[in-house]
């Protein structure tokens, strides 16, 4: 499920008129632990030169819906891109010190969408240990931790969806509302956490049956890890119904998640708070941020933040207010 995160439809924002060729595409691969391009990591078979990789384009796609890999020479057309790395070469350096890290994914690529054929784009990919994280054209964030502004994508955000459609056009997640289950004498008794669904954990928190069971994660670990209700709290009624009673989209969305020297207070009836409790209640990889998405849990529980933003946009907004209200956009 993580590999898709890889494949990311990104709208890039048209600026100057300058007429461009396929060469005004760069894309760099960082190592992030020096802060240097990593070595011998390759893109379409070509070796890196500097920080300047070619790249293949094509304005057809296949049944998929995924770019069809074509010439990378030639004029750049406005159509579907695809950026395949090869970043075998860079793990295997990794597994040097780390032997289980050879089973990590060995390529990464990012698909996104040309409107304007005018404007020179830039497509950098970070590579670390345990993640892939894809900036685009001034060098904001697409994809990142779950949390904040950058999160936008994992957490509900329509690149996601757009993403996942591109591999299957009727894809569709369920959602978890954890409120029923909080609702239950004892929430691990759920039927969620057994073999049929998301499956058992032992006493040391590794998940041992179901369809998850051995399932690798991005450090290498050949198990999820959960630790069921040690922390933290799911989701209540009365924690929705005060987020339900917000009025303005400001209290909902842009002080959720302030930083420290932010002047405005912390709300922590906000959303961005209250669905932070289930992340420490099913606790193990869900507790950290860096590793929450090994679970696949981690995705049902946003499909319901997902809802729950909606039904809030549904009853507190008119129509003009949701296609047009959005919180200023000052970077993340």
């Amino acid at each position: 499920m993580v590999a898709r995160l890889l494949l990311l439809a990104v709208l890039f924002a048209k600026s100057a008129h300058q007429l461009v060729d396929c060469q005004s595409i760069s894309a760099h691969v960082l190592d992030s632990d020096s802060g240097i391009p990593a070595a011998n990591v390759k893109i379409n078979t070509s070796m890196l030169v500097g920080t300047q990789f070619n790249y293949v384009y094509s304005t057809q796609t296949d049944s998929n819906g995924r770019a069809v890999v074509t010439d990378p020479n030639g004029q750049l057309h406005a159509g579907v891109y695809l950026i395949h790395y090869d970043a075998k070469s860079y793990f295997d350096k990794l597994n040097s010190s780390n032997p289980n890290l050879i089973a990590f994914f060995p390529y990464a690529e990012v698909q996104f969408k040309i409107d304007d054929v005018t404007v020179p784009y830039e497509v950098r990919l970070l590579l670390n240990r345990y993640s892939y994280t894809v900036y685009y054209a001034s060098g904001e964030q697409v994809a990142s931790k779950p949390n904040g502004v950058a999160s936008s994508m994992l957490n509900g955000g329509e690149k996601f969806e757009i993403a996942l459609r591109m591999i299957d056009p009727e894809v569709a997640l369920p959602y978890w509302d954890s409120v029923l289950d909080q609702n239950l004498p004892d929430a691990r008794d759920s039927v969620l956490w057994t073999s049929e669904f998301f499956g058992e954990s032992d006493s040391a928190g590794n998940v041992f049956n179901g369809p998850y069971a051995r399932w690798r994660t991005l450090e290498g670990r050949s198990t999820i890890q959960r630790h069921l209700a040690r922390q933290g709290s799911l989701l209540t009624e009365d924690q929705l119904n005060t987020f339900y009673q917000k009025s303005n989209i400001e209290s909902v969305l842009a002080y959720t998640s302030p930083e420290a020297s932010c002047p405005f207070r912390r709300d922590f009836a906000a959303l961005e708070y209250v669905h932070g409790g289930v992340h420490f209640w099913v606790g193990g990889d869900m507790l950290d941020q860096s590793t929450s998405a090994n679970d696949p849990i981690f995705y049902i529980q946003h499909s319901f933040v997902d809802l729950i933003w909606e039904q809030w946009r549904q009853n507190a907004q008119s129509r003009w207010e949701r296609e047009n209200m959005y919180p200023e956009d000052i970077g993340a």
